[in-house]
């Protein structure tokens, strides 16, 4: 059997049967304890152990604090890649295991880096209310609560407006990124327009005043984001470029300076009063990474970007075609999402 240390008063000490002492100061026995005077808690450390019944019981009462289990109250998952399919809707499996924890009091988040509209899209699909990060962690909003938008970090607005006559000037396509029920303003219409216009979208003039700051600037175009990189840079005081090359274009996305999922992620878990421990985020890409680093327990999907794997505590497998249902399968293994078995999650 263990010993476990543990500071005791001298009537609790006489109760016991005393098989070793020793006293912080020093080594020491029973008499010369005794014919010490009273100590305090915590001045001695003394190591006993209980007969009981013919056996031995220790005490499990440690002098410290015993470290307290990680129960996850909050989920965070990414979008593509991760609670999306390939034909980029919710994952059936997923999205049921996700509205079954809900209920359980578990608040489910999407974070992504995509717009408010695409991430609204895929919580209605979801089926269930709730917070979402959008834009890469620049904003916080959720359309069940009033008001909706929580957090919002975005670009100054005489730095917008600088960029969108820019745009003008280059004939440039740019997008405006202002927030939930607000139009994206548009630069110019571009020859697919059709495939993904929205009725909320605004073209603008040279001359519109931006109400308020953008969430994101999005540019399109070999050419332009060629040009705009030459003469913004890649990095402002007060503001960020992120590059991606889709193969028969670029895309530009810029942002304020910093921007990243555990921004937003950080500040829910704050309003919600809920430890970066208890949060578990899962996602397989480079605008993951901080996310995974904040959150208590971080997942990679199997099928993701090495740079995300090698930060997270637990992969999925690479077969996997849901890797939110095998994390959250893992999670449960762990322990990590409570007493759940009782109440017919899984």
């Amino acid at each position: 059997m263990s010993h476990w240390e543990r500071g005791l008063g001298l009537s609790e000490f006489l109760a016991g049967s005393l098989v070793s002492i020793g006293p912080v100061n020093g080594e020491g026995n029973l008499k010369s304890f005794l014919s010490r005077p009273y100590p305090s808690h915590g001045s001695c450390r003394i190591y006993i152990e209980y007969n009981i019944l013919a056996g031995f019981k220790s005490c499990m009462k440690p002098w410290a604090e015993k470290r307290r289990m990680t129960v996850i109250q909050m989920i965070a998952c990414d979008l593509d890649g991760t609670l999306l399919d390939r034909d980029i809707h919710v994952n059936p499996k997923a999205a049921h295991l996700l509205r079954q924890l809900w209920k359980t009091g578990i608040h489910i988040v999407i974070a992504t880096g995509r717009s408010w509209r695409t991430a609204l899209k895929a919580r209605q699909e979801l089926g269930i209310p709730g917070p979402i990060v959008a834009h890469n962690g620049a904003y916080v909003f959720d359309p069940s609560k009033h008001p909706v938008e929580m957090y919002r970090h975005g670009i100054p607005r005489s730095r917008a407006e600088a960029m969108l006559r820019w745009s003008f000037d280059t004939e440039a396509h740019m997008r405006f990124y202002l927030g939930y029920q607000h139009p994206v303003f548009l630069t110019r219409i571009p020859d697919d327009y059709e495939l993904w216009q929205k009725p909320d979208d605004l073209l603008i003039t040279p001359d519109t005043l931006i109400p308020r700051k953008p969430l994101e600037i999005l540019l399109l175009g070999q050419e332009h984001v060629e040009q705009f990189v030459r003469e913004y840079g890649l990095k402002g005081p007060d503001y960020e470029l992120t590059m991606f090359d889709h193969g028969h274009f670029l895309e530009v996305n810029i942002c304020a300076p910093n921007v990243n999922k555990s921004e937003g992620l950080g500040y829910l878990a704050r309003q919600y009063r809920i430890p970066r421990q208890n949060v578990l985020a899962i996602g397989d890409g480079l605008n993951d990474v901080p996310m995974l680093q904040w959150a208590g327990i971080g997942i990679a999907s199997g099928n993701g970007l090495l740079q995300c794997q090698e930060v997270a505590d637990y992969v999925t497998p690479r077969d996997s075609d849901d890797p939110v249902t095998a994390a959250i399968l893992w999670a449960e293994q762990q322990g990590l999402l409570g007493p759940l078995r009782h109440q017919k999650v899984f």
